[in-house]
Formats: structure tokens, sequence, C-alpha cells
């Protein structure tokens, strides 16, 4: 109940896994007996730890589930006390399911009472998802984008899941052009993207910053930097800059 009580799950699952993993280190009393009882939490908590080492997103929450899980098992106790306090349990019932509901946040989106779009419009793969207005907007552009120019199109920098959606293929060897995933080889990329058979579509937010961004944009995607101070601008919408061929001819910068 505690946890719900956080404005939002990131706190929260690390509250969460900090408690798992310190109930558990106090169990273990480094016995064989002990450590093969308790051999699968360490290896739920393990692979929440695992998800957690992340650029983006350096939190538990994505494994969330095996938390959850330990927790239940390592809290047994303290569960069946609350559980016989039949005065108690309904109270505390209803302020978690309440707690829980104000802090309901999916995966970096906005809170689940907000999101009443729902995604299959966009692709039959995204069928079941809702999002926000401005979201949906953004993917249905992007949709719009693809129809108009064709398959050889590029999103930079930061919707790789863009080919997935409308089952096309992308022509990088990478769909997620941030400087952390290109293996520090921008002018391999860059070449790609000049050639006159891709369009790329440049997201504006790239421009005016988004969460998780750093303060200098080449430090978050150099190739998505590039392309907007040296390719050609052929179109724009409210969310994306279409770009297609180099206009300028500076040197390419390289990735320390």
């Amino acid at each position: 109940m505690v946890l719900c009580l956080f404005h939002d799950f990131l706190n929260a699952s690390r509250v969460a896994f900090l408690s798992c993993s310190f109930a558990l280190f106090f169990s273990l009393d480094f016995k064989l007996k002990t450590i093969q009882y308790y051999s699968t939490l360490l290896i739920l908590l393990g692979i929440a730890w695992c998800c957690s080492i992340s650029l983006g997103y350096p939190f538990p929450i994505l494994f969330s589930t095996g938390i959850i899980l330990s927790l239940i098992v390592m809290f047994k106790n303290e569960l069946e006390i609350v559980k016989k306090s039949y005065f108690y349990f309904p109270i505390v019932l209803i302020i978690t399911v309440i707690a829980f509901s104000y802090t309901f946040y999916p995966y970096r989106e906005k809170a689940i009472y907000t999101l009443d779009y729902n995604l299959d419009e966009i692709s039959p793969k995204l069928l079941g998802l809702k999002s926000t207005k401005a979201n949906f907007e953004k993917l249905k552009e992007l949709k719009d984008l693809k129809n108009k120019y064709g398959n050889r199109f590029i999103v930079a920098p930061n919707i790789p899941m863009a080919h997935y959606l409308f089952n096309s293929k992308s022509v990088l060897p990478a769909d997620w052009i941030i400087n952390t995933e290109i293996n520090k080889s921008p002018k391999v990329f860059i070449d790609i993207a000049a050639d006159k058979k891709n369009y790329i579509f440049l997201e504006k937010s790239f421009l005016t910053g988004e969460e998780l961004m750093p303060p200098k944009r080449e430090n978050f995607s150099i190739i998505a930097d590039y392309i907007y101070r040296n390719f050609k601008q052929i179109d724009e919408t409210n969310y994306f800059i279409i770009y297609n061929g180099i206009d300028k001819n500076e040197a390419i910068p390289q990735i320390n």
C-alpha cells in the first residue's frame, strides 16, 4: 500500500526492489538449503535488475511482476497479520485501490484515465492500446507520411517501432538512431540517409527538447542533428520535418 502512495511507479518500483533485496539478503543466512528455497526469488529480482540497465528508463518497473511476486513471498507473515485483522483489511484494501488508481501511469504515458484514443487505427499491431491525443495525432501523421513517400523512409531519431507498425523494412542498420545505438558509426547512417531514394521524417520534438534528452541535442543523436543542419527540407507537418538529400556538406562529427 505504501508503494502505491508514491506519485509515480518509477520510485515505487525502486523502493519495492530494494525492500525485496534487503529482506532476501537477511533471510538467506548463506545456507545452501535456504538459498535453494529462495532461488526463484533470486532469479526474479535478478531479471528485474537487468531490466533496469537502460539509458532511457533506468528503473526495475519493466519487470514489476517479478518484484510483486517476490514481495508477496518475502512479506507473507506481515500480509497474514493484515488479513487476520478483519477491521483493518477492508480499509487497507480500499486505500490501496484508490492510491493505485491515482498513480496508474503506463510505460512513459500520461495517467490512464486521460488515454482516450485507440491506436489500432494506426496499425492492427496496436490493437487494444490507447494513447493521448498528441501521441495519436503524431502516429497518424507518420502513417500519412509513409503512405505519401513510400516504404523507404527513416524516422529520426526516436520512433524505432515505425517499420514494425507498417510492415516495412528499414534501410538503416539500426532503427533507433541515437548515439548509444549506432556503434559510433554516424557516417554509415548519414551516407544511407543522403541517398535521394530515401526520405527522412525528423521529429520536431527532437528540436524543441523532449523527456530524458540532454541539453545539447547532438549528445542524444549526432545523426539527427546533422540531418537538421545539412539535409534539404522538402515538406513540413505538425510533428515532422521531411528531408530528402544533402543540401550542405559539413564534416560529419565523430562520437567520442
